[in-house]
């Protein structure tokens, strides 16, 4: 019972942070979905979805599922048309008390 009410409490802070009236859930800078994290490691420089990779292009995705942390974050699993390297593809879709779009990866393994 407590759970539906914590979603219950989220679901209209999320719909007034989307109406602009702020609170404690934000979108993320940005939507997409990572196709090839490079950090520290130049070897992936030579990666083909480098190679290919085209700033700002879009393309289709299927969302096949949703995870909600409450008070958290709110990720989409999604499969874009596009070469991906992460195992899990996700598109953070929003952020609550602090939490950066970082860890959308750590929710999902």
């Amino acid at each position: 019972m407590g759970e539906n009410n914590d979603f219950q409490a989220d679901y209209v802070k999320i719909g007034k942070a989307l109406d602009g009236q702020g609170g404690t859930w934000k979108m993320p800078a940005s939507y997409h979905v990572t196709q090839l994290f490079i950090g520290g490691n130049k070897s992936k420089l030579e990666s083909p979805i480098f190679k290919n990779f085209r700033e700002n292009k879009q393309v289709d995705i299927e969302v096949s599922g949703v995870i909600y942390v409450p008070g958290k974050i709110l990720t989409a699993i999604c499969f874009p048309k596009a070469d991906v390297e992460n195992e899990f593809p996700h598109m953070t879709l929003m952020l609550g008390n602090g939490w950066a779009a970082k860890f959308s990866n750590d929710v999902l393994i």
